[in-house]
């Protein structure tokens, strides 16, 4: 991705009218991609944390966390207390944590270099890390790793499903071995892989995008396959029901 690729406008869906409108924010994040985003409906903002930025021969990854007031049309830079987590950009989703007032942050690789070396087998990351966020306090908190998790990816896709208050993750990548097709889901006690399969079942994507539809209480999945490498392979859409 080159620079004149890297954005840093701010664009809002309207469900009502069917359309997108841009939106005319005042001190917004520096252009970037791959952020981990999320709606806090406790705040009624959205918060943003990190992101990539890169041009040829230069990449920097952000630790830095954001709100954005929709209806103000105003971005705010946070300076929350505690370590920030230790991501890089598509390797985290952020997800409101329905069982407290805190934002859930899981995470998969940590950040590489630009050029990443051959990592020996011994030394990759077999768990996923989660952190917590509290709009209210401003604080970051490390919760530690967790067992039984997903193979460790990043550019997976995930959306949190608001009436089971259960985030699901499926795709991806491992350093090791490639494009993953699994389904995952994070209830907030740990993590399980339901069972599905067969002709039914969506090919490994990475960076597609996954939100779930509250009106049919399905998640719905866009994006190429991760075999997809040639821009005339079509994108496909997929849903599932939890």
């Amino acid at each position: 991705m080159g620079a004149k690729d890297v954005l840093d406008d701010t664009w809002v869906y309207d469900v009502a009218k069917n359309r997108w409108f841009r939106l005319s924010t005042s001190s917004a994040p520096s252009a970037r991609y791959r952020s981990a985003i999320t709606y806090d409906p406790a705040a009624r903002k959205v918060i943003m944390f990190g992101g990539r930025y890169s041009r040829p021969g230069y990449q920097q990854d952000y630790s830095d966390t954001w709100a954005l007031d929709v209806d103000g049309q105003t971005w705010t830079e946070l300076h929350p207390a505690g370590d920030p987590p230790d991501v890089s950009a598509g390797t985290a989703v952020l997800v409101p944590d329905r069982q407290s007032t805190s934002i859930l942050l899981l995470a998969g690789i940590p950040p590489l270099p630009p050029i990443p070396p051959a990592i020996p087998k011994d030394e990759l990351l077999t768990l996923w890390s989660a952190w917590s966020y509290e709009p209210k306090n401003d604080v970051w908190t490390s919760l530690g790793t967790e067992t039984g998790s997903p193979t460790i990816s990043q550019y997976y896709c995930a959306a949190y499903d608001s009436a089971l208050e259960q985030t699901m993750v499926f795709g991806g990548l491992n350093l090791q071995n490639g494009s993953i097709g699994d389904m995952w889901v994070h209830e907030g006690r740990g993590w399980e892989s339901p069972a599905f399969g067969g002709a039914g079942t969506p090919q490994p994507h990475i960076d597609a995008g996954m939100v779930f539809d509250l009106d049919t209480k399905r998640v719905i999945l866009f994006g190429r396959s991760a075999d997809g490498t040639s821009a005339d392979v079509p994108a496909q859409t997929w849903a599932y029901t939890p």
